[in-house]
């Protein structure tokens, strides 16, 4: 049965993954193992931490492995919401507008400012 629905779904035009965060993708090595522990609203500060020495490149290899992972996946399409901040000033944007355009034959993009 899963199967049939798999191939049902491909034959559709394949997966899409609805709510991602590429632009914080694979930020968790960043931090240590009591730190991905910690509440919500302390890793939060340790995001901002992240953000604040992150590169456009830093994005663009994250956001890209991402994509390249959703492509192995089967998925063909992603929302993918990045921060435009005070801290990032549009470095994951303008990371995330480079992997749209990079992978647009393959991977329909769609960005989301949060």
């Amino acid at each position: 049965m899963i199967k049939q629905l798999k191939e049902k779904i491909i034959k559709a035009g394949g997966f899409v993954n609805a709510h991602a965060h590429f632009d914080r993708a694979y930020t968790v090595h960043s931090f240590s193992e009591k730190e991905r522990k910690m509440h919500l609203h302390e890793k939060w500060k340790l995001n901002d931490k992240f953000k604040k020495t992150a590169s456009v490149d830093c994005y663009r290899k994250n956001i890209e492995l991402a994509v390249k992972q959703q492509i192995e996946f089967g998925v063909t399409a992603a929302c993918t919401f990045v921060d435009i901040d005070n801290i990032t000033l549009g470095a994951a944007f303008c990371a995330a507008r480079q992997i749209k355009e990079d992978y647009s034959d393959q991977f329909d993009l769609k960005i989301a400012c949060f």
